[in-house]
């Protein structure tokens, strides 16, 4: 994953997208608190090397959503990083998961069993 490879996503989302934040943060000291506070988002989960290892999307908040995952084993071993694509706290549900399928088809994620509708 790199600051290009994140635009060229945020661009697939944009109009529903806050402004863009091209920087991972770094998960190997646990969950910062200095993630994004949107409540509806598109995540992007990364390991040491940069590879996209899952895209998924949260309405409830980032930090709220990563803490569920890292519970599973092998995503706190695995994810070193995760962007993060602000959307707009107004969306229903279908557009987040809209904004969730189009990311991940694009990044094409290791570890997703099935990406929502684009």
């Amino acid at each position: 994953m790199s600051p290009g490879r994140y635009l060229g996503a945020w661009g697939l989302v944009a109009r529903f997208a806050e402004p863009p934040m091209p920087r991972p943060w770094r998960l190997t000291r646990g969950i910062p608190a200095t993630l994004p506070r949107s409540v509806n988002a598109v995540y992007i989960a990364t390991d040491v090397a940069g590879t996209v290892r899952y895209v998924g999307s949260c309405r409830r908040g980032v930090t709220a959503r990563l803490n569920e995952h890292v519970r599973q084993p092998s995503r706190a071993r695995g994810w070193d990083g995760v962007w993060v694509i602000a959307l707009r706290d107004d969306l229903p549900r279908v557009i987040v998961e809209l904004c969730e399928g189009r990311v991940g088809r694009y990044l094409r994620p290791l570890d997703n069993v099935r990406l929502p509708r684009a």
